[in-house]
């Protein structure tokens, strides 16, 4: 009983600090707030990978809100793939494609293939 007492409350303070570091958490990853938006219309630019030939490359979608995923680009996934390299040392390529390889580090070190604010947090936390 005293043990999930003891866990409770760090929990709740490691709660606190990131709510209360919430701000400084999301300017640091280059979150932005996805409020009022449906993730749909967060999608908007298609490119093709830079570093594929045409016949193989997939299309990319600019990609403002979470979750992001396969075949997203733009400073959320350049945040995600910094926050991937700092935490676990992937070394992956911090070009802002969510490609293959962003998607196996992310799967190698125990999170889904798509990756939600949630995710983000818990990366950020590794981080520390």
């Amino acid at each position: 009983m005293k043990a999930k007492g003891i866990l409770l409350v760090i929990v709740l303070i490691i709660g606190a600090i990131v709510f209360w570091k919430r701000d400084e958490i999301k300017k640091r990853f280059g979150i932005e707030s996805s409020e009022g938006s449906t993730g749909t219309d967060s999608l908007k630019e298609k490119t093709t990978s830079p570093s594929l030939p045409a016949s193989r490359a997939l299309e990319y979608l600019d990609c403002k809100a979470y979750p992001l995923q396969k075949g997203c680009k733009g400073n959320n996934v350049l945040s995600l793939q910094k926050a991937l390299n700092k935490a676990y040392n992937t070394k992956l390529s911090e070009d802002g494609y969510f490609g293959p390889n962003t998607e196996s580090a992310l799967i190698a070190n125990g999170y889904s293939g798509q990756v939600k604010f949630s995710d983000m947090a818990k990366i950020a936390q590794a981080m520390v």
